[in-house]
C-alpha cells in the first residue's frame, strides 16, 4: 500500500524517439525503486536512476509504474521526495511527489503511474 501516489499522463509523441525516465530521491534520504512497463519489470535499483523506457511506438498505450521505498536516513529532516523526469516524448515532463514521516527512521512508499499516451 502506497503512502504517496502520483497518477499522470505522458504524451510520448510520434516518430522514432526513445522515452527515458530519470528518478531522484531528494531531501538527503535513501531509497530503492522498482520500475515496470506494462506490468513487466525493467529495473530495480537504488540511488539516482536513469533508464531507457523504450521506443515511442513500443511504449505508447502502456503504463509506466514506479514504486519507491524511501528510508528516512537524514537526521535533519523527516521530509522525503521523489522526482520523476520523463524525456523523449512530445515534451519533457517533471513531477515531484512529497511526503513526510512522523518518526525518525520511518519509511514511506511512493507509487507513480505514468500513462504513456
Amino acid at each position: 500500500m502506497a503512502d504517496v501516489t502520483t497518477e499522470e499522463n505522458y504524451d510520448v509523441g510520434t516518430g522514432a524517439g526513445v522515452v527515458q525516465l530519470a528518478l531522484t530521491i531528494g531531501e538527503g534520504q535513501f531509497g530503492t525503486c522498482r520500475i515496470k512497463l506494462g506490468g513487466v519489470e525493467i529495473v530495480t535499483a537504488t540511488g539516482p536512476i536513469s533508464v531507457r523506457v523504450g521506443k515511442r511506438s513500443e511504449v505508447k498505450g502502456k503504463t509506466l509504474f514506479v514504486r519507491s521505498v524511501v528510508n528516512d536516513v537524514n537526521s535533519l529532516t523527516n521530509r522525503m521526495s521523489v522526482t520523476y523526469r520523463l524525456t523523449g516524448g512530445a515534451a519533457d515532463g517533471k513531477t515531484t511527489a512529497r511526503g513526510k514521516v512522523t518518526r525518525e527512521g520511518d519509511v514511506l512508499v511512493f507509487d507513480a503511474n505514468f500513462h504513456l499516451v
